[in-house]
């Protein structure tokens, strides 16, 4: 008979989750911007691992913020002068990233704050730690209706939503972080001869990625 065809999935630069497709070690990162007056909200999901997290950093902080991150796939607001484009410029300059322009409206609060709510099935977002919508929410919220129209389901385990707070880490420019080869070395960009190369004795991908990510972000 007629076999049925279908879209199942949409594959991505920041969603992959085959481990083939992914490099050992390394988190495979989406992220998303939201910049309104006086506010710069980031987004960030990590798929393979579940990790779902916001952080608000001010606006000459942010390639520092961003480089440290490295995304593999960035989402921003398609609108006229959108000041993210030209941060996604610049840090290709660094690393591969993919820039992803979304509607304007999955980036407004009312849409991002009813995403988020229906995704968490609570009827408020008090109970994660947040007060109030703010400009890394309204990122976090065009985050997961990306993800529901790339990976045609709910992705439920994605269970909970945790803020960064930038106080709590040591905070490292980007010419620093490359200068002192924390996860790469400054020449050839390799992994070997790095801080993280020294001292990783893990002994599985995602204990490594672990890894990365808590010296990439020292706590203070």
């Amino acid at each position: 008979g007629l076999i049925k065809r279908d879209v199942s999935r949409i594959v991505t630069a920041g969603t992959l989750t085959d481990d083939r497709l992914l490099k050992d070690r390394e988190s495979n990162v989406l992220a998303a911007l939201c910049l309104r007056t006086g506010e710069v909200g980031v987004a960030v999901v990590e798929l393979v691992g579940g990790r779902f997290e916001v952080l608000e950093a001010a606006r000459e902080a942010l390639v520092d913020e961003l480089s440290r991150l490295q995304p593999a796939e960035i989402l921003v607001e398609d609108a006229p002068g959108n000041p993210a484009v030209e941060i996604v410029e610049s840090l290709r300059q660094m690393f591969p990233i993919t820039l992803t322009r979304r509607a304007a409206h999955e980036f407004a609060l009312h849409h991002a704050e009813r995403t988020l709510l229906e995704h968490f099935s609570v009827a408020t977002l008090s109970g994660f730690g947040f007060a109030e919508m703010d400009a890394s929410l309204c990122a976090a919220g065009a985050i997961v209706r990306y993800l529901r129209e790339t990976q045609r389901c709910q992705v439920e385990h994605l269970s909970t939503l945790t803020r960064r707070v930038g106080q709590e880490y040591v905070q490292i420019d980007q010419s620093t972080w490359r200068s002192l080869e924390i996860t790469q070395t400054l020449r050839g960009a390799a992994r070997e001869g790095s801080l993280l190369h020294a001292v990783d004795r893990t002994v599985h991908a995602m204990g490594g990625r672990t890894l990365r990510r808590w010296l990439a972000s020292p706590l203070r």
